[in-house]
């Protein structure tokens, strides 16, 4: 268990630089060094007030071995402490994952994380009107594990819960599919049905792009025009070149380095016909078509979906609609036709080898498939009731 904090109230104004408020400051435990921050207090006596309240706060956060710290203080301390450190991407999915399991589960403490709790929410997911793949359900284990066996190793728990291991139960809910041409195009005329005239334009020249560049919503959302100087986006395109090309920013990859990776032609020829007075700030900006403010990524995967509901266009045999995802889906195939799998993992961005190999399995059984029902003009046994009389 560790030392509990004390914090102190100072001031550190001097003759030469006067300062507005005191200041708390207090050792770290963990660290052995000293902290300052300033308590935003002008009078000693509301500071000192202020610090039994933030003195509280800061050993609330202490390990104690038991799970007692609270669950929003963990996922705080974890944050600051060890997802920060991580690829942009990767902090993502652990707060995905931590804001599945809030919402689910609803956590007091830490020690609320238990294995019964952790079967709850795999179920859960696997329902409605959650309807998550094993995949997905699988990943979020994983990073609350990872999060869990930290939480050990720095002594805020005693061990980690075990992590169910539910199979697949009969009816779930299955993946989408690639959608064909025609399908697109009726999923393009959804559009202003669900989000009006006037946003529709900005909604459908989002669904191009995501029909052509086989990225995630996510990555969408964020992808940017390059700036010449410099940049703080995730990801940009570069037009400079030869040849248009993703730029991808080292703090969203886990080799820490900015790349540079290829786009189709027929991507980079659509972006090419964008102004160069219009090749600034987000390359898909959204007219939002309801309430003003910024459009969460939440929203736009719902009002995606909401168009693949109007359009009709199911992607399963339980009544699934189309849905962003289904259209990287259908890009994944169209490239699988005409690129090694090496190339397409790079081109997807497939951290596995086996998430890209699945395509090519789908374009094996449908040339399977065709070469078969080809065949079937020269079957002449007889093979129905009928023909054995």
């Amino acid at each position: 268990m560790s030392e509990r904090i004390s914090v102190y109230v100072v001031d550190l104004s001097t003759a030469s630089n006067p300062r507005r408020f005191l200041y708390f400051q207090w050792v770290d435990p963990t660290t052995g060094k000293r902290k300052t921050q300033s308590s935003k207090c002008k009078t000693r006596r509301e500071a000192e007030r202020s610090a039994k309240a933030f003195e509280d706060r800061l050993n609330a956060k202490l390990p104690t071995g038991d799970g007692s710290i609270r669950w929003e203080d963990f996922v705080t301390v974890y944050t600051e402490e060890h997802l920060l450190s991580l690829d942009v991407s990767s902090q993502r999915r652990v707060l995905s994952a931590f804001s599945m399991i809030s919402k689910i589960i609803s956590p007091d403490h830490l020690s609320s994380i238990t294995t019964a709790a952790l079967s709850k929410y795999a179920q859960t997911l696997r329902g409605d009107p959650w309807n998550r793949s094993e995949t997905t359900i699988q990943l979020h284990l994983s990073k609350l594990s990872t999060a869990l066996r930290w939480g050990v190793e720095r002594g805020y728990l005693a061990t980690v819960p075990a992590m169910p291991r539910i199979a697949r139960s009969k009816g779930t809910k299955a993946k989408g599919r690639p959608i064909t041409d025609r399908e697109f195009l009726t999923l393009l005329r959804a559009v202003s049905q669900v989000v009006g005239r006037v946003a529709a334009r900005s909604w459908r020249r989002l669904l191009v792009g995501l029909w052509l560049s086989g990225l995630r919503l996510d990555e969408a959302l964020h992808l940017t025009w390059k700036v010449e100087d410099s940049h703080e986006a995730d990801l940009w395109i570069d037009l400079s070149g030869k040849y248009p090309l993703l730029g991808i920013a080292a703090e969203s990859e886990k080799g820490r380095q900015d790349r540079l990776l290829p786009l189709t032609p027929d991507f980079g020829k659509w972006l090419c016909k964008t102004p160069q007075h219009m090749r600034t700030g987000p390359v898909f900006p959204l007219v939002k078509h309801r309430h003003k403010g910024v459009i969460r990524l939440d929203h736009v995967s719902k009002t995606i979906s909401q168009i693949g509901e109007a359009s009709g266009v199911v992607v399963n045999s339980t009544g699934k609609f189309c849905s962003a995802h289904d259209l990287r889906r259908t890009f994944g195939l169209r490239w699988s036709q005409k690129l090694m799998p090496a190339e397409l993992q790079q081109l997807m961005r497939h951290e596995d080898i086996a998430t890209t190999m699945k395509f090519y399995a789908l374009v094996e059984a449908t040339s399977f498939a065709e070469r078969l029902w080809n065949r079937d003009k020269d079957t002449t046994l007889p093979t129905t009731p009928d023909a054995e009389k």
